[in-house]
């Protein structure tokens, strides 16, 4: 596990952006994201970084303040939903 904010947002989207091409999709085929973050502090730091692997794409986007994720050392979590027709 990365340490860090940023290093665990940023290993988050990597990835999530290899599970989408070994189905041959891409950000562009996200229709929704979950974004867990035990901090507010942390948000600038996450859209940056979620900006940089979305590109163009926007999906639809929840954004929840959790106290505590599974494992103390984790700070982030990301769900996804992908579609392609």
């Amino acid at each position: 596990m990365a340490e860090g904010f940023a290093a665990q947002a940023e290993a988050a989207w990597r990835n999530l952006m290899a599970v989408l091409a070994d189905t041959g999709m891409r950000a562009s085929d996200l229709v929704q994201v979950t974004h867990y973050l035990l901090s507010r502090d942390d948000l600038a730091a996450y859209n940056a970084v979620r900006m940089h692997w979305l590109g163009a794409a926007r999906p639809a986007s929840t954004l929840v303040l959790v106290a505590s994720l599974a494992k103390p050392e984790w700070r982030i979590k990301v769900e996804a939903v992908a579609w392609r027709a």
